[in-house]
């Protein structure tokens, strides 16, 4: 017994998969990309770097997502044809950098903590929005 799976003939998953890596060798994307990857680093190193790694619980959020962000910049970089579906993983990680410290951390010192992770929260997220409309406006093969 054979079942049939309709989808995208072949010819055409090979033509999206050019378009996709047509647009990962564009200068717009790499840079982007490489943006991404540094801001994820940046906010990694973030509690250490600004002084607030003694807040055990936003340190360690901090680390997890940036380093997130870093994976799927690197993921973004490597394998652009196969990892771009994502791409909006990068502004929802932004947007929780932002809000992490009212979520995890109660603590008197929250001014620089906030300010640092405003800051890096929302060049992760306004990155991420640039590499998702990349994603989102690459050109398309009609399928089928």
């Amino acid at each position: 017994m054979t079942t049939e799976v309709s989808g995208p003939e072949p010819a055409a998953l090979e033509a999206m998969r050019a378009d996709y890596a047509r647009v990962a060798e564009k200068p717009p994307a790499r840079l982007i990309d490489g943006l991404v990857l540094l801001a994820g680093l940046g906010t990694a190193i973030s509690p250490w770097a600004a002084g607030f790694s003694r807040y055990g619980d936003v340190s360690m959020t901090n680390l997890i997502s940036g380093l997130a962000v870093a994976l799927v910049a690197a993921g973004l970089s490597a394998a652009y044809s196969r990892a771009h579906t994502i791409a909006w993983v990068v502004p929802v990680v932004g947007a929780w950098i932002i809000v992490t410290p009212f979520a995890v951390q109660q603590t008197d010192a929250m001014t620089p903590i906030v300010i640092n992770n405003a800051i890096a929260g929302g060049v992760v997220c306004f990155l991420g929005l640039g590499s998702f409309a990349l994603e989102v406006l690459a050109p398309r093969h009609p399928v089928g």
